[in-house]
């Protein structure tokens, strides 16, 4: 029996573009995973923790950092800090990335929320849009971990305006933000306070508005204009204060000879 080569099976050659076409499909998949990997790792915050006295109106998820108007960073979780001494409440937060200079040893967090003063009322935008953490950047090195602050820090001293100590024999009426009158005209206020080193004065920080700086002079005099003062005598008698703001929360007054 005789074999031809016409009868002998044929062999089956696929086609190089089915071969190329089963490498390009996991190439392609890899890629697309590689960017979304990237995009992730590029777009994820800075996490900081911040140490709070409580957590009282802080939320996870919804209370965010502030800081001259913009979001830049919202509270993840809520611990608690059993650690040492300290019992209180860790927020982690996770910070945008635009900000990670900022995050310096000396940088201070505190909470705004609404608050009622004999000075006035602060923090009413909080009633819409709800309590949220504000900071003030500071130097020193890269940190990650912060004590916030009980209450809002009084004015640094790189504020552009008059930065004054005053000195007197006692406190009377005045309180931190307590107006500063020139002429019945609120020009500044009272930034903080503190007994002095020889404990027998009390020192009072005042600020004073850049545009009224040069209304204190060398022979400059400060006085307390809390309260009212009435003058009485046979023709009758004089009411005088410096504004209404000054007899619930007291004042300081001043005026140059």
């Amino acid at each position: 029996m005789t074999t031809t080569m016409t009868d002998l099976p044929k062999a089956k050659i696929r086609p190089a573009s089915n071969w190329s076409a089963i490498w390009v499909l996991p190439l392609i998949a890899l890629l697309i995973g590689g960017w979304l990997a990237w995009r992730a790792y590029d777009q994820a915050g800075i996490d900081i923790q911040i140490i709070f006295a409580s957590g009282d109106g802080i939320q996870a998820g919804k209370t965010e950092v502030i800081y001259k108007g913009m979001p830049v960073g919202k509270v993840k979780t809520l611990t608690l800090d059993d650690t040492g001494g300290r019992r209180g409440v860790i927020a982690t937060v996770e910070m945008d990335k635009d900000v990670e200079q900022y995050l310096r040893s000396n940088t201070r967090f505190w909470l705004v929320k609404p608050s009622v003063s004999l000075a006035g009322v602060t923090g009413l935008e909080t009633l819409v849009s709800g309590n949220y953490i504000t900071a003030a950047p500071g130097d020193g090195e890269p940190e990650r971990k912060f004590t916030a602050l009980n209450e809002v820090p009084p004015i640094a001293d790189s504020v552009p305006g008059l930065h004054l100590t005053l000195k007197a024999e006692r406190l009377g009426s005045l309180n931190r933000d307590s107006p500063v009158f020139y002429k019945q005209i609120q020009v500044g206020r009272v930034k903080s306070y503190s007994l002095a080193a020889d404990q027998t004065t009390v020192e009072v920080k005042v600020f004073i508005e850049p545009q009224y700086a040069s209304l204190v002079r060398k022979h400059t005099r400060f006085w307390n204009a809390s309260g009212v003062t009435v003058n009485a005598d046979l023709s009758g008698f004089k009411l005088r204060t410096e504004s209404l703001a000054s007899v619930v929360a007291g004042g300081i007054a001043f005026a140059t000879p």
